[in-house]
Parts: C-alpha cells; sequence; structure tokens
C-alpha cells in the first residue's frame, strides 16, 4: 500500500514509515489501518505532517527546530555538528540539558540528518525545497535571523588583547 502511494517516491515512503511509528499519532491496529489510508500522496502534504510532528514536541523542542531549519537554509557550506548545535542553543534556559547528536536526529522527525563527515544537512533535497517555499522560512527571514545571531555573539564576546 505504502508503494502504491508512493508511486516511486521513496522520500515519501521514508516519511510515511516515519508517520505511522508516530506512537502519539498510532498505536493500535485500527489506527494502522486508518492512518494507511489517510496517508498522502504528495510530498509536501507529507512534510506538513513532519511540521506537525515538530509543532507538537514538547517544552523547547519546536523553538529549537525552527532555529535548527533556519541556520541550516541560511548556511553556505555544511555545518559540523559542534557548531550547528552551538548555533541554535546560543541561549539554552536554565531548566533544558544540553543538545546531543541523537537530540538532532530525534527531534527534527528525518528532517536533519549527520553525515559521514559529522555535517549536519538536510536528510534530502526536497525537504529544502518544501521549506524554502514556506512563509516562515523565507530567505530574507532566515538570513535576517542568523545575522541577528551573529551580532549578538559579536556583542556579548569580550574585547581581544
Amino acid at each position: 500500500m505504502l508503494i502504491e502511494k508512493a508511486d516511486g517516491m521513496f522520500r515519501l515512503v521514508s516519511l510515511h514509515i516515519q508517520a505511522l511509528c508516530d506512537p502519539g499519532l498510532v498505536r493500535t491496529d485500527a489506527q494502522v489501518m486508518c492512518a494507511l489510508r489517510a496517508l498522502p500522496t504528495a510530498l509536501n502534504e507529507a512534510y506538513d505532517i513532519v511540521l506537525g510532528q515538530i509543532s507538537a514536541l514538547q517544552y523547547s523542542g519546536p523553538d529549537l527546530a525552527s532555529k535548527a531549519l533556519i541556520w541550516l537554509l541560511s548556511a553556505v557550506q555544511p555545518l559540523k555538528t559542534a557548531d550547528f548545535i552551538a548555533a541554535i542553543v546560543w541561549e539554552p534556559p536554565e531548566y533544558c540539558p544540553p543538545l546531543s547528536q541523537v537530540d538532532i536526529l530525534r527531534n527534527y522527525c528525518n528532517l536533519v540528518v549527520r553525515d559521514k563527515e559529522q555535517d549536519v544537512r538536510f536528510a534530502h533535497l526536497s525537504a529544502q525545497d518544501y521549506l524554502e517555499g514556506r512563509d516562515e522560512f523565507t530567505s530574507f527571514k532566515n538570513h535576517s535571523y542568523s545575522l541577528d545571531r551573529c551580532l549578538d555573539t559579536i556583542q556579548s564576546s569580550p574585547p581581544s588583547a
């Protein structure tokens, strides 16, 4: 059924499997069958579901995810894992533990991956294309946010001797 709905798009099948494995949405056999019938046939609709899953994360999850996606969209070169984490948790809340490398994969619902070179990147070009088409991730907004964070970092750094 997944292969038929995907019409040859492996990324869509991957997103469908992810949706079906979400314990918050699918817990019983009946829910699995219902979810299978309701799965979207368009990749953008599947990404809408992924963003909904990210929005449903508790505590600072959605905020960190938004920052992560913005940094990836505005990066001009691949981001090393340590640099990526430092960028998105620039002002971490005191009650939250540090973000681990495992959290990168877990919190971003398969939109973001870490590759063999320890670079953080989008799991697929279609994820980047999808996000770039959304109003909350315009190039202007992404680069403005990144510039603000860079200026904040410079202003908060002690003067060099």
